[in-house]
């Protein structure tokens, strides 16, 4: 039986898994489709949402930060240190990184969009790590229209 500490689940790299592309929830209400995609990290710049024919596609082009496990610290950088404010420099202390699992690389991620859908009125929203993009239906035209029988 393996031994879940604290300590084993911040440094153990066993417990870890790394996610290439953001997670989505995709739902349906009465007037449209809503995607959520859990996204953290990122600013609403970085995102590029696109539409070719009936897909949609999310996107970054980001350059990576690499995830690292290392045994030893990393001690902090002349550079960091010399660019910190003077008030941050005086009162934090330097830091030492053992663990490094944050990624904000590229990624895309494509959606075939339904049928009956007002992609002139496609919006989104990046707000707190969760990029929502809005997908409303189409107003059904209804017609009334008279046939003749022979």
């Amino acid at each position: 039986m393996r031994n879940y500490s604290l300590f084993n689940g911040l440094f153990n790299a066993d417990h870890s898994r790394m996610c290439d592309v953001p997670l989505v929830n995709i739902a349906e209400t009465e007037n449209g489709f809503t995607i959520e995609m859990a996204a953290p990290g990122y600013s609403k710049s970085d995102f590029d949402v696109s539409i070719d024919k009936n897909v949609l596609t999310v996107s970054v082009d980001k350059e990576s930060g690499k995830a690292a496990t290392t045994t030893e610290a990393e001690p902090v950088s002349a550079e960091a240190a010399a660019s910190a404010p003077a008030s941050a420099a005086a009162s934090a202390p330097a830091k030492r990184t053992y663990r490094r699992e944050f990624r904000f690389g590229s990624f895309s991620r494509s959606f075939t969009l339904p049928d009956g859908i007002d992609s002139e009125k496609i919006d989104g929203e990046y707000l707190n790590g969760i990029l929502t993009i809005n997908i409303p239906k189409a107003e059904a035209k209804i017609t009334k229209t008279s046939v003749s029988i022979r």
